[in-house]
C-alpha cells in the first residue's frame, strides 16, 4: 500500500516530537520522570549535590557560604571542625573520604575504601562497607552517619541526627545537638573549633577549643596538633586518640587501639575500652564508672568513678621523661592554684590502684591547703602519713614516704621533676611504666 503525502507528514511530526504529541493527544501536560539522588545528596534544581560539603549549597539548596568560609557537616564556618580538613572551600574527613584519602584530591581506586587515611580493601571493626548508588564504596560509622543510620542507605529525616544507629532528636553522651543549616549534627563542644562551648561558636585564627573555651592552650591530657591540608589546629588526647597516638598524626592500624600513647591490641594500665578508645573510668568525665556515663551540670568531674563538684588532677603519664613544659606538669600547677576554699576529703589513687588512699575531715583540708600554697606539711590520717613538700622544681605529694625518694612500691606524684622520676602508684616511683595518677580535693 502506498502512503499519502498528508499521512507521511503526520508520521514525520510524530517521529520528531513523539512525547509532546502523545501527551497532547491524552489531553494532559507533558510529564518528566523525577531525578533521583543518592542517600547523602540533595536535588537542587536539576543537579544532585552533597550539601554537607558544597559551599554553594551548604546544608540546603542555595545556602551559600560567605567568602572565606568553608562548608563542613552542612554548616558554614571559618574553619573545619574535628578531624575534617579543608580542601578548597569544603571540609572532608581525609581519614575516611575515598575522594580525599590522606589528603586533598587523593582518590582511592575503584573498589577500594579509605581507612585511617589509606586506601584499602577493608573497613575497621567499628565501620561498615557501603556502596552508594553511583558505585562508590566507603567505610561508614552506621551508629552516627545520617545517610547510613543503622545500615547502608538508611537516611534520617530532616531535623534528626543518627544516635547509636537510630534516627533521633538528641545526641549521645558527650554530644550536643546542633541544628546546622537544615542539616543537624552532633558536636563535641568541649574540643570542636567550629562549635566551642556552643553550636556555631567558632574559635578565631590561632585559637583552639579546649574545655569548651577558645584559647591558646589545650586542656588536660591534650596537646596542640597542627591542622593538615589547610585545616585549623586542634587539641588531641595523644594518650588515647587512635589517629594521633603518642604524637600528632600517628594513626593506629586496623584492629589496634591507642593506650597510653601506644598502638596496642588491648587496653593496658588499668584502662577500659569504650568504643575504640582506652579510658580511665575512674576519672574520665565522658565515661565515669562505665562507658557512656557522662558527668555534667553541677557535677562536671569524675572522681573515683563518681560524678562530683571537687577539684581534680588526673593525668596519664608516659613511660619515660616528663618535662616541666609537658601537660602533666602544667596541669599540676593549675590544680594547685585552683585549690581555693575549704575541703573535707582528699583522695590519691591511679590506674595501678583504683582505690588508693582517702583522708577526710580537717586533715584533708590541711593537705589540700599545703598543695595550694606549695607548702610543707606532714599529716597522719587514718593511720597513714601524707606528705607535701618541694622536690626539685615542683611540689610532691606522697603517702608514707620520704620526699624525693625512689621508693618501691609507693604512692608518689611529682610531675614537675623534669625527668623520669615523676612518681607512681602502687609500684616503682622512679622510671615507672606509663599509668594514670589522680589527686582529688573535695
Amino acid at each position: 500500500m502506498k502512503l499519502s503525502g498528508s499521512l507521511v507528514g503526520k508520521l514525520t511530526i510524530v517521529a520528531v516530537t513523539s512525547i509532546t504529541i502523545v501527551a497532547l493527544d491524552c489531553g494532559g501536560d507533558s510529564v518528566t520522570a523525577p531525578k533521583t539522588c543518592v542517600a547523602n545528596e540533595l536535588l537542587c534544581g536539576t543537579a544532585c549535590i552533597d550539601s554537607a560539603t558544597d559551599p554553594a549549597n551548604c546544608g540546603a539548596c542555595g545556602a551559600a557560604c560567605k567568602p572565606g568560609e568553608v562548608c563542613g557537616s552542612g554548616a558554614c564556618a571559618l574553619t573545619c571542625s574535628g578531624n575534617s580538613k579543608q580542601c578548597g572551600q569544603s571540609c572532608f574527613d581525609t581519614q575516611v573520604d575515598p575522594a580525599n584519602c590522606g589528603g586533598c584530591g587523593k582518590k582511592c581506586d575503584v573498589g577500594q575504601v579509605c581507612n585511617a587515611g589509606a586506601c584499602g580493601a577493608q573497613c575497621p571493626d567499628a565501620q561498615k562497607l557501603c556502596v552508594a548508588d553511583g558505585g562508590a564504596v566507603s567505610c561508614v560509622t552506621t551508629t552516627t552517619d545520617r545517610a547510613n543510620c543503622g545500615g547502608c542507605g538508611v537516611t534520617c529525616d530532616t531535623g534528626k541526627v543518627c544516635n547509636a544507629g537510630v534516627c533521633s532528636d538528641s545526641c549521645g553522651a558527650g554530644g550536643t545537638f546542633c541544628a546546622g543549616n537544615g542539616m543537624p549534627y552532633c558536636a563535641l563542644t568541649e574540643v570542636d573549633n567550629a562549635n566551642c562551648g556552643a553550636c556555631g561558636k567558632v574559635c578565631g585564627n590561632g585559637l583552639v577549643c579546649a574545655g569548651g573555651k577558645c584559647g591558646g592552650n589545650c586542656g588536660p591530657n591534650e596537646i596542640l596538633c597542627p591542622g593538615q591540608d589547610g585545616g585549623a589546629d586542634f587539641c588531641a588526647v595523644t594518650q588515647s586518640d587512635n589517629v594521633n597516638c603518642g604524637a600528632c598524626g600517628n594513626v593506629c592500624g586496623q584492629g589496634l587501639l591507642c593506650s597510653l600513647g601506644k598502638c596496642v591490641s588491648q587496653c593496658g594500665g588499668g584502662l577500659t575500652q569504650c568504643g575504640k578508645q582506652c579510658v580511665d573510668t575512674q576519672s574520665d568525665r565522658d565515661n565515669c564508672n562505665g562507658c557512656g556515663v557522662t558527668c555534667s551540670g553541677g557535677t562536671p568531674h569524675c572522681i573515683g568513678g563518681t560524678c562530683g563538684a571537687g577539684i581534680v588532677y588526673s593525668q596519664t603519664f608516659p613511660t619515660g621523661i616528663v618535662k616541666q613544659g609537658d601537660v602533666q606538669c602544667t596541669e599540676w600547677t593549675k590544680f594547685q592554684s585552683d585549690l581555693v576554699g575549704v575541703f573535707s576529703t582528699v583522695k590519691f589513687y591511679g590506674s595501678n590502684d583504683l582505690t588508693g588512699y582517702t583522708c577526710a575531715g580537717a586533715d584533708a583540708d590541711t593537705i589540700c591547703q599545703a598543695l595550694h600554697k606549695s607548702g610543707s606539711v606532714s599529716v597522719v590520717c587514718n593511720g597513714h602519713t601524707w606528705n607535701v613538700d618541694l622536690c626539685g622544681s615542683g611540689t610532691e605529694l606522697n603517702v608514707d614516704q620520704v620526699i624525693c625518694d625512689c621508693a618501691d612500691p609507693a604512692y608518689v606524684v611529682r610531675p614537675c621533676i623534669d625527668d623520669d622520676t615523676w612518681g607512681g602508684i602502687n609500684g616503682p616511683t622512679c622510671s615507672a611504666k606509663g599509668q594514670s595518677i589522680t589527686v582529688e580535693c573535695q
